[in-house]
């Protein structure tokens, strides 16, 4: 019971450090978004109809890129 102001501060500082990345996220996709990055990434040749399936999953690792 005598720790329980400490676990309530430190369990408010984590949540808002958790909340804090997550706002910042949701601007930059919102950025993203409105700048039609999505659209130019679409229209690459690499992900055509017409385009070979290894060298989609090649652009994917790419894009995505190491962890």
């Amino acid at each position: 019971m005598r720790d329980l102001l400490e676990v309530a501060y430190t369990s408010a500082w984590s949540t808002a450090r958790v909340m804090f990345v997550l706002a910042v996220a949701s601007a930059f996709s919102w950025i993203l978004a409105r700048a039609g990055v999505p659209d130019q990434l679409a229209r690459l040749p690499v992900f055509a109809d017409t385009a070979h399936p290894m060298r989609l999953l090649l652009a994917m690792n790419v894009l995505l890129g190491p962890e």
